[in-house]
């Protein structure tokens, strides 16, 4: 499958955030948006890192090069 445009120019952003409080903050949590919407909202970064392993094997797997991290 040809695809027309770089991942930058679809319209998928991710987002983090961090909750604070007058005495302590609170773990990162990342959202991932496309086309306005999110579609995958307060992930953990382990959850990141575990969704980063499985695109890299499914690049892996079908032969593509995925990057090291």
């Amino acid at each position: 499958m040809k695809r027309d445009k770089s991942i930058t120019n679809k319209n998928i952003f991710v987002t983090s955030e961090r909750k604070h409080t007058d005495t302590e903050s609170g773990e990162y949590n990342y959202n991932i948006s496309y086309l306005g919407n999110y579609e995958l909202c307060e992930l953990t970064g382990e959850e990141v890192v575990e969704l980063i392993a499985c695109l890299q094997n499914a690049l892996q797997s079908n032969g593509e090069k995925g990057v090291k991290l």
